[in-house]
Parts: C-alpha cells; sequence; structure tokens
C-alpha cells in the first residue's frame, strides 16, 4: 500500500513537470519493490516505465535506456499502453526492443519431485533463456517451505540455480 502511494503522489509530480520529485519517489518505489519478491512482475514493469518516461523528460536517454531495457527484461513482450505514457515512451521502448538484449541460459537444479518453479511470474521446467538482469524466482514443491529470491543473470552463460528448500512443519 506504502508503494500504491508512493507511485500516485509520484505520477502526479510527473505531470505537474516536477520532474526530480517524481524521480525521487519513483526511485523509492523501485527500491521498494526490488527488495520485495511478492510484488508482480506488471507491478515492476509500471515502475520502470514511469522511471523511463522521468528521464527521458529530463532527457537523459542513458538513465531512460537502462529502464526501458529492465522492463523488457522482465517482460520481453511489453506493449507499452499510450493511454498511460506519451508516444515519446511507446517509441524509445520500442527502439529498445528492436536493438536486442543480451540473454543467458539458467538451469535450474536440485529441485525435488513436484516442485513448481517460476521466473519473473511465469513457469519453468528446468531451463529458460533470460536477458541479462534482476530475476525473480520462486519454487514451491509438496513438503517443502516456498522459496523465493532474486538472483542477477549478469553474462551470456549458464547458470546453474541449486536451490536449498526446507523441510516445513
Amino acid at each position: 500500500e506504502a508503494v500504491s502511494l508512493l507511485m500516485k503522489d509520484a505520477m502526479q509530480s510527473y505531470y505537474k513537470d516536477n520532474l526530480v520529485e517524481a524521480e525521487a519517489r519513483f526511485q523509492k518505489a523501485y527500491e521498494a519493490q526490488e527488495t520485495d519478491p511478492r510484488f508482480a512482475v506488471t507491478d515492476r514493469v509500471e515502475v520502470l516505465l514511469w522511471r523511463t518516461a522521468t528521464a527521458l523528460a529530463m532527457q537523459n536517454e542513458r538513465d531512460a535506456a537502462q529502464w526501458a531495457k529492465r522492463a523488457l527484461t522482465i517482460a520481453p513482450k511489453l506493449q507499452v499502453d499510450s493511454t498511460v505514457f506519451r508516444p515519446s515512451v511507446v517509441r524509445f521502448v520500442a527502439r529498445i526492443r528492436d536493438s536486442g538484449l543480451q540473454q543467458a541460459r539458467v538451469a535450474l537444479v536440485g529441485l525435488p519431485p513436484g516442485a513448481i518453479a517460476s521466473i519473473d511470474d511465469i513457469a519453468v521446467r528446468s531451463a529458460a533463456i533470460l536477458p541479462l538482469v534482476t530475476h525473480r524466482l520462486s519454487v514451491a514443491a509438496p513438503g517443502f517451505r516456498r522459496v523465493e529470491r532474486f538472483f542477477e543473470l549478469a553474462r551470456p552463460s549458464d547458470l546453474v540455480a541449486a536451490l536449498p528448500l526446507t523441510l516445513g512443519k
């Protein structure tokens, strides 16, 4: 709920062209989401798109590209809503997507029988090809506690994610 209020205040600042204040509030919302794996991918993407929009409005294409790439890495098929964001944001994100994103293979090993794993809220059986950014892993299995954590995929190579599941009570 606190993040929701931050987002509302940040958007109001953005629309009033108080971009420094907007960016500070979007930054706080972003930090809250990045440290809590319970936030949905759509919520994370929304903050990243607003940070992209704010950076573009501040004529900072380098930061705008960074935020757009992060949004595209956790939502590769992202289509920016032109009823929410300015056409310049829609075009910018499309240009970043068209430039391509580096990817790497992630292999999940050590999963118990019946385990259900997802990366960025998308089901994964044993391996996936993902963009090079921070991702959220979630694993659940009968008789084990649910595990959620973030991992950084930093270079094009296999990442073996051995999961330490703990027996539940």
